[in-house]
């Protein structure tokens, strides 16, 4: 029996004796323990204990995290060939009461079930010596012998939650309707605060303020699906989207562009309850005042970082929301698209100096150097089919009068930040020339040696920052960037040498 691996007799024989409890606790790594939760846990196995054989009473995990981009406590696991075994201790109802129990289940339940196995979940409220699981979508009280029943003779002493993989439960309302339709996706603690808290109001204008992958887009049609059980709802994505119509008919509510909203006048607009506006720091100061003054409910979701265009910075709509007494202010900031690594991986990218960030390995990062762009236009095609990655560059501009293309993408049919945003993919690829490179500051830049109206560095950054999985840069002719891109990723292996 590993140290951090539980048997019930053994931690019941310790329980009574404070000193020999001290021990117990540092031995197995749980001194960060409550007391009460160290009471809860003492009844919940002494009354388990009576129906469990004597393998069942062994390979129990306490006090386990997962941090992946989301942070989600559990309180006991236990882990066998076919099973995973859950259950949540409460010293009394949480302050939300069984939809807070419901709700937890619910979450840990669908995090554990992408490992593959059977999962059984159970919370138990140590006033009331009541046991909770749910059953067919309702939360129904069971007795200790359906925990029993649940135990596998077997068990492994092998913490899985290591193995769960952020990327695999995190999905793009956009893209994957489907799977938001039957609610397949996971809100953290803080989305589900903010979502409940603009629920809980009457009417009002809302901003919701987050970076890149920090679920801003998920929170909103979240949001939008809950009040469509009983308001009139329009949902507006602030850049051009072809699949509109698609969506309207899944989601069951308006879903427009802003393309397709561009002569509507407020009194259109008052039409609706609710009106929930993604993408927001690309709207013009003429929309964002028709939208504030409208009767509808409305609720912009924003990221100054995210413009796209000089004059989106400059009309800079998350300052005016934020300045703007009438607009209740909510901010995400954990990201949840992408693991730690590729959130360092990116942050270490634009910014060489940028503090608080640890060496690390990035084994979903890679990079790849071409002299010629035609043999990387070959490669980058051959990962497209073969390996299903996405290609995304800094977009072109064509001159409105002589339809000239300013800064050429360097494959006609990749996508760019512009067409991404708001996006999510799995593979990204992302392709560097000699026109990408840091200033004296150590900063990434990006430069255009003719006009553009687009901000360079904004659209590589929303390319980069659509990745869910795996990262690979195809360097061309840049052999500084090529070596810069591997010190990134060797980060780790050279600060042990």
């Amino acid at each position: 029996m590993k140290s951090g691996w539980i048997n019930i007799e053994s931690f019941l024989s310790v329980y009574e004796n404070e000193e020999l409890l001290k021990s117990y606790l540092k031995v197995n790594r749980l001194s960060s323990i409550s007391d009460l939760e160290i009471s809860c846990c003492n009844s919940f196995f002494t009354q388990l204990k009576l129906l469990l054989s004597s393998k069942q009473k062994f390979g129990y995990l306490l006090d386990q995290t997962v941090e992946d981009g989301f942070r989600e406590q559990f309180d006991i696991l236990r882990f066998a060939k076919n099973s995973i075994l859950n259950v949540e201790l409460k010293s009394q109802y949480p302050h939300d009461g069984l939809d807070g129990i419901y709700d937890q289940l619910d979450r840990h339940t669908y995090l554990l079930n992408t490992l593959g196995k059977d999962v059984f979940a159970f919370t138990f409220v140590y006033d009331t010596n009541e046991l909770f699981k749910i059953d067919q979508g309702k939360l129904v009280k069971v007795d200790f012998s359906e925990v029993a029943s649940s135990i596998e003779e077997d068990y492994i002493e092998e913490n899985s939650l290591k193995l769960i993989d952020a990327s695999t439960i995190l999905i793009s309302p956009y893209s994957e309707p489907d799977k938001f339709i039957k609610s397949r996706y996971f809100l953290n603690n803080k989305q589900k605060e903010i979502r409940n808290i603009i629920i809980g109001k009457k009417k009002g204008k809302f901003s919701i303020s987050g970076g890149a992958g920090t679920g801003k887009s998920l929170v909103l049609f979240d949001l939008a699906k809950e009040y469509n059980k009983n308001s009139s709802v329009l949902y507006i994505f602030v850049a051009n989207i072809s699949n509109s119509s698609q969506l309207s008919v899944q989601y069951g509510f308006q879903f427009k562009s802003i393309s397709e909203v561009k002569g509507w006048s407020v009194e259109d607009y008052n039409k609706f309850d609710v009106i929930l506006i993604d993408e927001a720091q690309r709207l013009t100061k003429d929309q964002y005042d028709i939208f504030i003054s409208s009767t509808a409910t409305i609720i912009f979701s924003v990221d100054k970082e995210q413009v796209l265009k000089y004059e989106e910075q400059t009309e800079d709509i998350q300052t005016l929301l934020n300045e703007n007494p009438n607009v209740e202010k909510y901010l995400l900031t954990n990201r949840v698209r992408s693991d730690k690594a590729l959130s360092t991986f990116i942050k270490k990218l634009f910014d060489l100096k940028a503090r608080g960030l640890d060496p690390m390995e990035f084994p979903k990062v890679n990079v790849v150097y071409f002299t010629e762009i035609g043999k990387a236009r070959k490669f980058i095609r051959n990962c497209k089919t073969v390996e299903n990655y996405c290609c995304i560059e800094i977009a072109e501009y064509t001159t409105v009068s002589t339809r000239v293309k300013k800064r050429k993408q360097i494959l006609s049919d990749s996508e760019n930040g512009f067409t991404v945003i708001g996006r999510e993919y799995d593979n990204v690829l992302i392709p560097i020339d000699e026109r990408i490179h840091y200033n004296q500051d150590a900063r990434l830049i990006a430069e255009t040696y003719e006009y553009y109206p687009y901000i360079e560095i904004k659209n590589l950054f929303e390319g980069i920052t659509r990745v869910k999985q795996n990262l690979l840069f195809v360097v061309i002719n840049n052999p500084d960037m090529f070596k810069i891109i591997q010190e990134i990723i060797t980060w780790y292996d050279d600060t042990k040498r």
